[in-house]
């Protein structure tokens, strides 16, 4: 992998790094590579995961959606994702068929993630703030063949949105979309909201109604089948990239791709030693809330908040102490608003205990009033990309601040980086 020279001109000049450095003299090229953890790579894929986690973590919540007064065990979330498998197949939705979602955060999401692995099916994240043209790129990017999405969020309105990309679900049964502009939908299911849940929206399942109707008995048996049909390399999820820089590239990520990233992080973070309760402020759609979030929280066993919907520092800050969060997650510029926030609020925040944060530089005075003001003993920067699903480095809440702040930390196991200039020597 090719990364920035800067951030690991920075990284080597660090001397207590425990990821040994390595120099080719011979090829003239240089590499790091990240101590190995104290367990061997997974060859399960998500469903098992849930599986298991609905066993180890019997008494334990997984998700606490604030702003949908929703709070789930692992039995409830393994139990939810299944019957929502078994709709999905009993509409026609097979292995290997691609399942695009497009809303913020909410419970939906979490579970049409866990639902679509057990299923077998790929996950395709779509920003909730696409328009029409973004759309219609997605649905013929990828040969998407369901389209899950709320009825409106904030200014859009979706189903107003899907009409004008696919007219022909306007005269349309639910699951019989045949249209030229999106040759592969055939399905498009409406997430309805306490406001509009009589609203009928022509050519559309009901995501709830689906969800409460499950599958026949020939569903049951048949994603029953699929967990020794299933393997770790398959492909599970489709996440959009490099948007800000042309046309977002579809990458494909496997199981075994992003289940061991989770695993891998989370033992260098620290979720291995303690119970946390992370406070998760970043989108689904991007890889560090979609894997960095809620993977690191099944893989662990850690609860998961949702303070909102779309991004509120205000949210973000009220739920500390009502759930005891001990772990934030966010961006810096996420950070900056929710700081700004508590010198107002003064919020209990005793405890949080540690934080990480990415997708941009951060200055260093800021990340010493995150640490100060919003009691973090250690907040960790990560540098990753999506293609390698997605954290490639990150310091350990034990390291220095130099460290922790200053460089992005040794690869994490199983990773070599490989050290060049500009022109790629």
């Amino acid at each position: 992998m090719k990364v920035r020279t800067a951030h690991l001109r920075r990284l080597l000049s660090i001397s207590n790094f425990s990821a040994p450095k390595r120099f080719n003299s011979d090829l003239k090229w240089s590499y790091i590579t990240g101590e190995f953890p104290p367990f061997p790579l997974s060859n399960k894929t998500l469903g098992q995961i849930i599986k298991d986690g609905s066993e180890k973590f019997s008494d334990r919540e997984a998700i606490v959606s604030i702003h949908q007064g929703i709070r789930k065990t692992f039995p409830e979330v393994y139990e939810d994702a299944y019957r929502l498998a078994e709709a999905f197949s009993s509409i026609g939705f097979k292995q290997g068929d691609m399942i695009a979602i497009w809303a913020p955060n909410c419970y939906e999401w979490y579970l049409t993630q866990c639902a679509s692995a057990i299923a077998g099916c790929v996950l395709v994240n779509v920003n909730p703030a696409y328009q029409k043209d973004e759309l219609h790129y997605v649905l013929n990017k990828v040969p998407v063949k369901g389209l899950i999405c709320p009825s409106t969020f904030k200014t859009q309105n979706y189903y107003d949105l899907i009409s004008k990309v696919v007219p022909e679900i306007t005269s349309c049964n639910p699951g019989e979309i045949n249209s030229e502009s999106a040759p592969h939908l055939k399905s498009v299911i409406i997430i309805k909201s306490p406001s509009n849940k009589k609203q009928e929206f022509k050519g559309t399942y009901c995501f709830q109604s689906l969800f409460e109707s499950g599958g026949t008995s020939e569903d049951v048996a048949h994603i029953k089948s699929l967990e020794n049909i299933i393997q770790a390399d398959d492909m599970f999820n489709i996440q959009f990239t490099s948007g800000t820089t042309g046309l977002p590239k579809a990458v494909a990520l496997s199981h075994f791709c992003v289940i061991n990233n989770a695993l891998l992080t989370g033992n260098r973070i620290g979720f291995d030693l303690k119970y946390h309760t992370i406070n998760l402020w970043v989108p689904f759609f991007h890889t560090f809330g979609c894997i960095g979030g809620t993977l690191i929280s099944l893989c662990y066993g850690s609860k998961l908040i949702l303070p909102s919907d779309g991004f509120d520092p205000i949210a973000c800050l009220n739920c500390i102490p009502t759930e005891k969060c001990t772990y934030l997650f966010g961006t810096p510029t996420m950070y900056i608003a929710v700081l700004e926030a508590q010198k107002k609020l003064r919020v209990d925040v005793s405890s949080v205990e540690l934080g990480i944060t990415g997708g941009s530089n951060c200055l260093v005075e800021a990340c010493k009033d995150f640490e100060k003001h919003l009691n973090m003993k250690s907040l960790m920067n990560i540098y990753g990309a999506t293609e390698t699903g997605p954290v490639s480095f990150i310091a350990c809440p034990k390291d220095s601040f130099e460290v922790r702040i200053n460089t992005v930390g040794p690869p994490l196991g199983h990773i070599e980086a490989k050290i060049v200039d500009q022109n790629g020597k």
